[in-house]
């Protein structure tokens, strides 16, 4: 929605980039210099709404402004975004895992960039969320540069030390891990998140990604996606299991893909058997129901690892889109004028319900 309050039909609507509507802005005149707070959308009633990305201009931007957003699909006007494996399981006494980080550039330009590995506190709400332990705090390296192509994506590999608290059997624990990105061109900064399970010695270990830190997402056709399972234990071992996806933003009410043939919110449920000290594979064939251009979605193996009937992801893979897309748009929206902008980027359809999973 765009405000022009000096003219009648001043308050536009716009949907995906398109203008849907438009209403009389000059009912409400005066100044907007206030000390209150800002609430938005307080007493509206409306139902099945997000409002994501709010931002106030000092003009009112125009249509050609929101139709570059929209087009930027997920990676609205960041021109950079990293990504790491949802979840490492470490069994068996293991304590080291390889993770790759993948640093992408959205921009039509090369940049450099610094990352750093930081270890996350458990139970915080605010930066541990899913994680019952203090994640891991060594890392090699901790901190690397690299350098990316405008509209490319590049691996930064990292090996990551078990957290303290898992050289106690406690089959379940999980700690998360932070890498974070800073532009050195231009100082903006981003961040993602990644965790580590404990797996029991007798219970079947998810082998980390392999070739790479993701695979290549077919637009149109079917992407075959493997899970690698291994037995490090002397007795043959069963394990029921599901795969779901996980979208881009962690939505779960907003899923990009189908498994198996089955609906965007269904989750493929299987077993298997490990005999001991083997190695097998389980595999799900994703195809695309929406495609986010910009996205990378992650498909997370669960299971429940500590016999508390709660299936929990024990490992993950991340999808690329293909072919690749193109760079994003970059706005410099400049100061100027007065008016209020705000765009709503995601909506919430109705009768759209996600199936409960952990």
């Amino acid at each position: 929605m765009t405000v022009d309050r000096n003219d009648t039909d001043g308050v536009i609507f716009y949907f995906d980039g398109v203008e849907v509507g438009s209403g009389d802005a000059t009912q409400r005149p005066g100044s907007l210099s206030t000390t209150a707070g800002l609430a938005l959308a307080s007493n509206s009633g409306a139902i099945g709404v997000l409002l994501d990305e709010i931002e106030i201009f000092e003009r009112e931007i125009d249509e050609n402004d929101i139709g570059a957003i929209a087009l930027a699909g997920s990676a609205g006007k960041c021109s950079e975004r990293c990504t790491l494996p949802h979840v490492l399981s470490y069994c068996a006494n293991q304590t080291q895992k390889t993770a790759t980080l993948l640093v992408c550039n959205d921009s039509s330009v090369s940049h450099d960039f610094s990352v750093e590995f930081l270890r996350l506190a458990g139970r915080n709400p605010q930066t541990g969320q899913g994680c019952n332990v203090d994640g891991p705090a060594d890392f090699t390296p901790s901190q690397a540069n690299v350098t990316v192509a405008g509209g490319d994506c590049e691996e930064v590999t990292v090996q990551i030390d078990a957290p303290a608290s898992f050289a106690v059997d406690t089959p379940g624990q999980s700690g998360c891990y932070l890498a974070q990105i800073v532009n050195l061109d231009t100082g903006s900064c981003e961040s993602c998140r990644g965790m580590v399970r404990q797996i029991p010695q007798d219970f079947a270990c998810a082998v980390p990604q392999q070739g790479g830190a993701a695979t290549a997402l077919s637009k149109t056709g079917i992407t075959p996606v493997q899970f690698e399972l291994e037995n490090l234990s002397v007795a043959p071992v069963s394990i029921d299991y599901s795969i779901r996806s996980l979208p881009p933003d962690g939505d779960p009410t907003d899923p990009h893909l189908a498994l198996d043939g089955l609906g965007v919110f269904d989750q493929v449920n299987g077993s298997t058997t490990l005999p001991a000290g083997q190695t097998d594979s389980v595999q799900v064939d994703v195809s695309v129901d929406r495609f986010q251009g910009f996205g990378l979605e992650q498909l997370l193996l669960s299971a429940d690892v500590d016999g508390d009937g709660v299936y929990e992801a024990i490992g993950s893979r991340t999808l690329a889109p293909h072919p690749a897309p193109e760079p994003g748009v970059i706005l410099q929206l400049v100061a100027g004028g007065v008016g209020l902008a705000f765009l709503n980027k995601r909506r919430l359809q109705k009768n759209r319900r996600a199936k409960p999973t952990s």
